[in-house]
């Protein structure tokens, strides 16, 4: 009788043991509901170190590189924030209707563009330096703790305002096709590419961005347009405004310009450089008879062809006020 109740008490020893055990490895696993994102984890020899079939709380933490899962079919990232130590994370093209980030402070890069996001907070992400977000449905964004931010791609979202007064070191600025009626880049004097065309831009001062490269600001509603002060700038399209004058005799360095679709009675493009001005489109401009340029024998062997001028435009060296 002794002898079976010792066999008993261990019994229910050795079980609760058990039992315990197996609850502390389920507890030290990350949760990871979506099952294409765990089956792209548990491949990742550099993350799933021990080659089971769970990522480990201690696998997660360790972890110091990038996780790419875009295109992947993903709904779900639930389990990211185990990955604290985590500083690049790739999950484009998937459906994600919501991102939680605010665990993963190491980030220097997220790009989850083409999702279905409505919002995003990477207010916790301050050694951000690039931001792909562009194609989601995001309505506004809040980069003011993002100081360390280089790029900035958020195009094709539903944007009425963008500050981005506190991102000084932002070299790259995309911002297509979104509802923006202002945008000031005053702040951004590192900045070398602005694109900021599919707007509702009235008004668009870049006098402080003298590190442009390229500027793209096409089909807005600008009126008009100083570029005197980006003597550096390479590409400028602004077409489809309705600008009525344009000077880039002060932009030496041009070799796109493509400005059609205003309402220009002055062009300006006499800057002692148009033979390196290899695109140039300036048409549908009605307005525009006179053109002023470098040599007009030159301008008018190259710059002639179809889409690049009207018709009742000429070339000159010295274009008069009418």
């Amino acid at each position: 009788m002794k002898s079976n109740l010792l066999l008993l008490i261990r019994s229910l020893v050795l079980g609760t043991t058990f039992l315990i055990s197996s609850l502390n490895a389920v507890s030290q696993n990350v949760n990871i509901p979506d099952a294409n994102f765990k089956k792209r984890l548990l491949r990742n020899e550099l993350i799933n170190t021990n080659a089971d079939r769970e990522i480990q709380i201690t696998e997660a933490a360790a972890f110091t590189g990038g996780i790419d899962v875009s295109y992947q079919n993903i709904s779900d990232l639930i389990g990211i924030e185990a990955f604290t130590a985590l500083t690049s994370l790739y999950c484009s093209n998937n459906q994600l209707t919501s991102l939680d980030v605010s665990a993963n402070t190491a980030l220097t890069q997220l790009w989850c563009h083409r999702n279905q996001l409505n919002s995003l907070d990477v207010s916790a992400n301050t050694a951000l330096t690039e931001l792909y977000c562009s194609d989601n449905q995001l309505t506004s964004l809040d980069f003011s703790a993002n100081t360390a931010l280089t790029s900035l791609y958020c195009s094709d979202n539903q944007l009425t305002s963008l500050d981005v007064s506190a991102n000084t070191a932002l070299d790259y600025l995309y911002c297509i096709n979104n509802q923006l009626t202002s945008l000031d880049v005053t702040a951004n004097t590192a900045l070398t590419v602005l694109v900021c065309s599919g707007n509702q831009l009235t008004s668009l001062d870049v006098s402080a961005n003298t590190a442009f490269i390229s500027l793209f600001c096409s089909s807005n509603q600008l009126t008009s347009l100083d570029v005197s002060a980006n003597t550096a700038l390479i590409s400028l399209f602004c077409s489809s405004n309705q600008l009525t004058s344009l000077d880039v005799s002060a932009n030496t360095a041009l070799t796109q310009l493509g400005c059609s679709n205003n309402q220009l009675t002055s062009l300006n493009v006499q800057n002692a450089n148009n033979t390196e001005l290899r695109s140039f489109r300036a048409y549908d401009n009605p307005n525009l008879s006179c053109i002023q340029v470098d040599n007009v024998v030159w301008s008018t062997a190259n710059w002639t062809a179809p889409y690049k001028i009207n018709a009742t435009a000429r070339f000159s060296v010295a274009c008069t006020a009418k």
